[in-house]
């Protein structure tokens, strides 16, 4: 009986030494799996902030382009007597003086005069449009390309040799939220 008990005895300890194997390397592989998931979040967070930083400094730079161009239609109506309110499309607006400063149709006006103009046709990057392409030619390329997604977009200039900040000029787009969307398709095709 003895003998019995102590046989018992060393089969219990063995299988519980061997459970706590087990436990042990389980163990082991979630505390791997969670330094790798901490290590995403880190870079996911590093790719954001660098996003918000150029956003912010974009932002900036607009606001920065407002002022002066308010600055320069204050000067302009300076010389002349300044409307206190003016209509817009059957509805009364304040001045242009009152609140911020910045008005609607100053900040389409800077929009525009920042934005260049996007060689979307197929061909060298940079390149203008031949003066002999028909322009219902044009309009299609033009169409089919507008058609594109984001994405799309951003790969068919990667693929003409831009590089990611004239891609960023010519979509209207930051720079940061290029290089994004070219690293998140990169991880994806991985």
């Amino acid at each position: 009986m003895t003998t019995f008990l102590l046989l018992l005895s060393l089969i219990l300890n063995a299988a519980a030494i061997f459970a706590i194997i087990l436990l042990y390397l389980r163990q082991n592989r979630l505390v791997e799996a969670e330094k790798k998931q901490g290590k995403i979040i880190g870079e996911i967070e590093e790719i954001f902030s660098a996003y918000l930083l150029e956003l912010k400094e974009e932002h900036d730079q607009f606001i920065d382009k407002m002022r002066k161009t308010q600055r320069r239609k204050e000067a302009q109506a300076s010389e002349e007597e300044p409307p206190e309110k003016h209509e817009t499309e059957g509805r009364t607006v304040a001045s242009p003086r009152v609140g911020t400063g910045i008005t609607y149709h100053a900040a389409r006006k800077a929009y525009k005069q920042n934005s260049d103009p996007i060689n979307t046709l197929d061909g060298e990057p940079g390149s203008v449009i031949p003066s002999n392409t028909p322009p219902n030619q044009i309009d299609q390329d033009l169409i089919r390309f507008q058609q594109l997604s984001m994405i799309d977009q951003v790969i068919q200039l990667e693929k003409q040799g831009l590089s990611i900040e004239n891609i960023a000029r010519r979509l209207n787009k930051g720079k940061t939220e290029v290089e994004l969307l070219l690293k998140f398709r990169q991880n994806t095709q991985e």
